[in-house]
This record gives structure tokens, C-alpha cells and sequence, in this order.
């Protein structure tokens, strides 16, 4: 049997580094796109200490930056034959406005717009792997709308806003995707993983902080549904859903407005085809 290859965002810290532990455990190949290169190092000495060295392959990688996404796709596209599972799992909430080298809103461009364009150019792989996963991060905040006449809320911004509509985004994407895919047999899922003790508030201020701290469960815990989805087979038979500790879950207002969803990934497209002009 072949070996099976899980590309993983977000890996070096969170439920991501907790997840790249335990696939390296159950004999996976990962590839993991990285931005700090003593982070990466870090999940590197890790996996030699807690999975018997594992199989990793790391690459340089700035989600703010689409010239260094686009590098990131043709790398792993001339070294990696396919990927069974893709797990968009990076992201980020910022107290402060603040934008990416490409001149786009931080959360968005992270949260939404990264993700979207490493599963739109690395779907020729996925659809070569025997797995055919794609799993969103969400989270349990998701609501709102998506707001297209200031989606990067030039005129307005709070970062709870920004988050909220960046997790609406990746559940909408989720279930567009799914549709779009169902007939290549490719299975698209988002998750939450709960509330989890770690750093994606720590720029928010104190009572963020420790509300965090008090009441997240440990990474490795809000791993699981994550890892569930990535390998479980009854999982493998579901596409288009929110799960929460490791269930079907229902979701709330917009999350199932596939006109929004549709209007949301032509915005995207839009949007890459305008940044591959300027770069």
C-alpha cells in the first residue's frame, strides 16, 4: 500500500503541532508549510522525540503573501506525486488592523484567502490521493454574514468581526466546495475544535487571554476531531458538514446560504486573478 501524505498548515504550534504528532505516530507523510523557522525545527525535534522521527517534509511559506504561496504550490507539486488529506488549519485573529505584504487585511487573507487558493491549485493532487480529504479549521464563532461591500473593514474594524467573518468564510467554502467536488468523489468538511488554551488571543487583550487559558482544553484534546476527520473511515462518507467533537453539527444563520457561498468564492477567484496581474 502506498503511503498516505496529510498537507497540514498551521502545524508548528496548537492543534496543529498536536495533530502532526499523532499523524506522524500513525505512519503518515506530512508536509507542512512553515513561517518560523525555529517553530519548525522545534515540530521537527518533536516528532524525532515522540513519533520515532516520523516523515516530514517542511517548506518555507508566508500566508501573507501570495508570490510566496504560489512558490510553496509549484514546490510541492514537483516533489509530492499527490496528497490524500489537505487541511487548512493556519489562522489567526488580530486585535489591530493590520495587512499582509499584498496590501489585504490580515485575517482575511490568512484565514480566507491562503486556504482557498492552496485548495483550489493543489486539488490536481488531491484528486490523485486515495484518501480525496479537504478539511477547513471553522469555529463555533462563526456568524454574521459575509460583508462584501467592506469585507476587509477598511471603514470599520474589530477583530472579533474580522475573526467571526474569516470562520463563516471557511465553513461556506467548505460546503461550496463539496458540492462543487461531490462528483470527483472528494469529501470537504470543516470543524470546531473548542475552545483551546492557546496563543490565537494573546494580542486581544487580558480577559481574552486568560479567558483562554481558564477554559481551553488542551491542544491535543481539540485535536481530535481534526484528526477524526482526517482518517476515520465513516468520516470519509460525509462532505459538506460542521462537526464539533467529532459529530455532525448544526450551524447558525448565513452557514447555509450557498448563494452567499457561491458570491464568496467568485469575490475570491476576483481577487487572486487581480493579485496575479500586480505580481
Amino acid at each position: 500500500m502506498r503511503k498516505k501524505t496529510i498537507l497540514l498548515t498551521g502545524a508548528t504550534s496548537g492543534i496543529g503541532r498536536a495533530a502532526a504528532i499523532e499523524f506522524a505516530k500513525m505512519g503518515y507523510e506530512l508536509i507542512v508549510p512553515v513561517r518560523n523557522s525555529h517553530k519548525a525545527q522545534k515540530l521537527i525535534q518533536d516528532l524525532m522525540t515522540q513519533a520515532s522521527g516520523g516523515n516530514i517534509k517542511t517548506y518555507k511559506c508566508d500566508f501573507n503573501s501570495i508570490n510566496s504561496l504560489k512558490q510553496f504550490v509549484e514546490e510541492v507539486k514537483t516533489d509530492c506525486q499527490k496528497i490524500d488529506v489537505l487541511i487548512n488549519n493556519a489562522g489567526l485573529w488580530n486585535k489591530n488592523r493590520a495587512e499582509s505584504v499584498d496590501d489585504i487585511e490580515q485575517t482575511f487573507a490568512v484565514n480566507v484567502l491562503a486556504p482557498y487558493y492552496l485548495t483550489r491549485e493543489l486539488l490536481p493532487l488531491v484528486e490523485k490521493g486515495d484518501e480525496k480529504r479537504i478539511i477547513f479549521t471553522s469555529s463555533e464563532l462563526h456568524g454574521g454574514a459575509i460583508n462584501f461591500d467592506d469585507i476587509e473593514f477598511k471603514k470599520s474594524y474589530t477583530g472579533f468581526l474580522a475573526y467571526q467573518q474569516s470562520k463563516l468564510a471557511d465553513l461556506l467554502l467548505s460546503r461550496q466546495l463539496a458540492e462543487k467536488w461531490r462528483d470527483n468523489k472528494i469529501t470537504v468538511n470543516s470543524f470546531h475544535p473548542g475552545v483551546i488554551s492557546t496563543g490565537l488571543a494573546d494580542g486581544n487583550g487580558f480577559l481574552a487571554k486568560q479567558f483562554f487559558k481558564l477554559f481551553g482544553k488542551t491542544p491535543k484534546k481539540g485535536a481530535e476531531t481534526l484528526i477524526y476527520l482526517a482518517t476515520n473511515s465513516e468520516a470519509k462518507k460525509i462532505s459538506g458538514e460542521y462537526f464539533a467533537k467529532s459529530k455532525v453539527k448544526n450551524t447558525k444563520g448565513n452557514s447555509n446560504n450557498m448563494e452567499m457561498a457561491a458570491k464568496l468564492i467568485t469575490y475570491l477567484d476576483d481577487k487572486l486573478k487581480d493579485l496575479e496581474k500586480l505580481n
